[in-house]
């Protein structure tokens, strides 16, 4: 067994619940246990639980099959329920920072500020008028309430809650020393969310979410064809493709990377930096399985793209199956992030 602490990783999304166990924390992680299970398409709807009993039931089937070897978990919120924003202020001692901040959020923040968790993170001390970059985060008290009380219904202890864009950047950043000095765009491509982060020299500068997800896929695969939506799933998943038209697979996944690439483009416009031209795109999420999707967004920004891959300096035991670990290292790699993170 390794040595070193657990961290347990909880993953909620729209479609798919994944729940990580990493040991050897936090010098020598260790995969030691994970799992992946579909929710139905009425379970969550627009990140608005519609069948809180049947989310946890799953939860509790997953705990049932897993055996974790601690209960107190590391999760993420994402989406319409949490604002992060990038904003300058003048330079002052770290005590100061704090008040300063509170007053920030209530200027710039679009919710009652009595209404939010409010946390924050200096980014940048070095800018060459003598501000500061703040990382301001706002989740909703209500969203992060909901999900704390959740879990605790399906037997797990919230001991970290996190932004789900933060904890893909905590693995990317682990594994991937290498990009410093580059200019990254992680994009997290879920079912009904995408998240659009950019990180330079490993700084994490901005996050949004975006409704341009699978699920836009999965609706023209649905209008192309006449086919259910676990059909159209199936074709995501690079299954039955010998039913249908390869050339209009082609076209609807065409629609969805243009729309994609879009909003990654008008987002790279909120960028207080001088850049014009993304270095590497990391792709997360169960979009990031798309068959084709790699070679469109590469052609289309003229750029490396590559999956997110959490294990390059994370070990995975052997009985899990590491081929097996490595084909849905994406999905779980937000997972990943919470649980490497979990104790800190």
């Amino acid at each position: 067994m390794a040595k070193g602490k657990v961290g347990i990783g909880v993953d909620i999304g729209s479609s798919l619940i994944k729940i990580v166990e990493l040991e050897g924390l936090p010098n020598s992680p260790v995969l030691s246990n994970y799992m992946v299970k579909e929710l139905t398409s009425e379970a969550i709807v627009d990140e608005e639980i519609m069948d809180r009993g049947l989310v946890i039931n799953t939860l509790k089937e997953m705990l049932d099959e897993m055996k974790l070897k601690s209960r107190n978990v590391a999760t993420s919120i994402y989406g319409k329920s949490v604002i992060v924003k990038r904003i300058q202020m003048e330079k002052m001692k770290d005590n100061e920072i704090a008040e300063s901040v509170k007053w920030e959020a209530e200027q710039q923040i679009p919710f009652d500020v009595n209404s939010i968790e409010l946390d924050y993170a200096v980014v940048n001390r070095d800018r060459a008028d003598g501000k500061i970059d703040v990382l301001l985060v706002a989740a909703k008290k209500d969203a992060v309430i909901q999900k704390v009380d959740l879990l605790h219904e399906a037997g797990l202890e919230v001991k970290k809650m996190d932004v789900s864009s933060f904890a893909t950047h905590n693995i990317f950043e682990y594994n991937n020393e290498e990009v410093k000095g580059e200019f990254v765009a992680l994009i997290g491509i879920g079912f009904e969310n995408t998240n659009i982060s950019f990180v330079d020299d490993n700084v994490f500068l901005f996050t949004r979410g975006n409704p341009i997800a699978a699920k836009k896929y999965v609706n023209e695969l649905q209008k192309k064809f006449g086919i259910t939506q676990e059909e159209a799933l199936d074709i995501i998943k690079g299954e039955n493709l010998e039913k249908y038209n390869k050339d209009e697979i082609d076209a609807a996944l065409n629609e969805f990377v243009d729309s994609l690439s879009i909003n990654i483009e008008r987002n790279l416009t909120y960028m207080t930096r001088d850049k014009d031209h993304i270095n590497r795109i990391s792709l997360s999420g169960g979009g990031a399985v798309i068959p084709g999707i790699i070679d469109k967004l590469s052609k289309h920004f003229e750029t490396k793209v590559e999956l997110i891959n959490p294990f390059a300096k994370i070990g995975i035991k052997e009985e899990l199956g590491v081929e097996k670990v490595k084909k849905i290292a994406p999905i779980i790699a937000e997972a990943c992030g919470l649980a490497l993170n979990a104790n800190k």
